[in-house]
C-alpha cells in the first residue's frame, strides 16, 4: 500500500510502508492512502504503528504473503468504493450493510389489486372542523382516489396505471388530512391564546 504524507508543509510521496521512517514521517506526521476517508496522523494509522513497532524491535518486515493479501484487500476497497462513489461518506457503511447494491430501484411495495381507502369522511371532518383551505385539498384528493379506482375497472390497458395513480391519490389524501389537522391545532391555540 502507498502511503503519501505531509513533510515540512508539502504533500510528499508515494511511499511503501517501508520507506516512510527513511522520509521522515514521524507519530504526528500526517499522511493519507487510498483506503482513508482523510488524513490521519501516522500514530492513529494501525499498519504504519505495527511497522515502526516492528522496526524499533528489530523485527523484519512482514512476509510476502501478507503484502499481497493487503494489496488483494486494496484492490476489493477499490471496487466497492467505485460502487459507492456518488453516495455520501457517513452512509456508505448503511448502504454496504443493506446489501442492495448502489443504483438499483426498489421495489413498488404498494399492493394495488385491492381499492384503496379514499378516506372522504374524515378529509371532509379536518376541512370542517380545523382548516378549510388544506381540507379541501384533502377532499378533493379523496374524491379522486374514489374516481381514478372506478374508472380502472372500466379500462382494459391502463387499469394498472389508474390504480397506481388511486393509491398515490389515497397516500396524498392521508398526507393533506395530516397537515389539515396540526394547521387545525395551530389555528385553534392561536385563537386561544389571543383572543380568550
Amino acid at each position: 500500500m502507498k502511503y503519501f504524507a505531509m513533510i515540512d508543509g508539502e504533500r510528499r510521496g508515494p511511499f511503501e510502508l517501508a520507506e516512510l521512517a527513511d522520509a521522515g514521517v514521524r507519530p504526528d506526521t500526517y499522511v493519507w492512502c487510498k483506503t482513508m476517508e482523510d488524513w490521519q496522523q501516522a500514530r492513529d494509522v494501525a499498519d504504519i504503528c505495527r511497522h515502526f513497532r516492528q522496526r524499533l524491535a528489530g523485527i523484519p518486515a512482514s512476509v510476502p504473503s501478507a503484502e499481497a493479501a493487503g494489496n488483494a484487500q486494496e484492490k476489493t476497497v477499490s471496487e466497492s468504493e467505485q460502487n459507492l462513489e456518488g453516495i455520501p461518506v457517513r452512509f456508505r457503511s448503511m448502504v454496504e450493510k443493506s446489501g442492495i447494491e448502489p443504483g438499483t430501484p426498489l421495489p413498488d411495495m404498494t399492493d394495488c389489486s385491492s381499492e384503496p381507502k379514499s378516506h372522504l369522511v374524515l378529509a371532509v371532518l379536518v376541512a370542517f372542523l380545523c382548516f378549510p383551505l388544506t381540507g379541501l385539498v384533502a377532499v378533493y384528493y379523496s374524491v379522486m382516489t374514489r374516481r381514478l379506482w372506478s374508472e380502472s375497472e372500466k379500462r382494459g390497458e391502463d387499469a394498472d396505471a389508474c390504480r397506481d395513480m388511486a393509491h398515490d391519490y389515497s397516500r396524498q389524501t392521508k398526507m393533506w388530512i395530516g397537515i389539515t389537522f396540526f394547521l387545525g391545532l395551530i389555528f385553534y391555540a392561536f385563537i386561544v391564546r389571543f383572543f380568550m
